[in-house]
């Protein structure tokens, strides 16, 4: 059994100095800050993906609206939108397409060919770019 002897007790801890709980005090508030700037910046993200969802249902709810100001298209005006569409995707691809050969011709010719291509009916240019896909 260990002796308790007076002379060769532990002492007691000195008390840390004022330096010491200035440096403990700085960096905790050094972590409260980044701490609530990493909140701040999270709640940003949170906000900003909110507000892209609001924009994204605004957006799909005014595509509904306008779907419904065209109510009751005829057959005829159906084809018609469609056509459009289709001679938009279409004009597209033709610039697309030609812009490789541009080089070869100048600017006038460029156009010039590209309306005639454009003005053939999208249905028959469809056609002909499937068979060229499919051979």
């Amino acid at each position: 059994m260990p002796t308790f002897d007076v002379w060769n007790r532990p002492q007691r801890p000195e008390p840390p100095s004022k330096e010491a709980v200035e440096a403990v005090i700085a960096a905790a508030r050094a972590t409260a800050i980044a701490t609530a700037t990493q909140r701040a910046e999270e709640e940003a993200k949170e906000l900003a993906k909110a507000e892209a969802k609001v924009k994204q249902i605004e957006k799909r709810r005014a595509r509904k609206e306008k779907e419904k100001k065209r109510p009751n298209l005829s057959e005829e005006e159906k084809e018609a939108l469609k056509e459009k569409k289709l001679k938009k995707m279409v004009g597209a691809i033709i610039v697309k397409t030609m812009s490789k050969y541009q080089k070869y011709m100048d600017h006038g010719q460029f156009k010039k060919y590209a309306k005639e291509v454009r003005c053939v009916s999208p249905y028959v240019l469809l056609f002909l770019l499937t068979k060229l896909l499919l051979s």
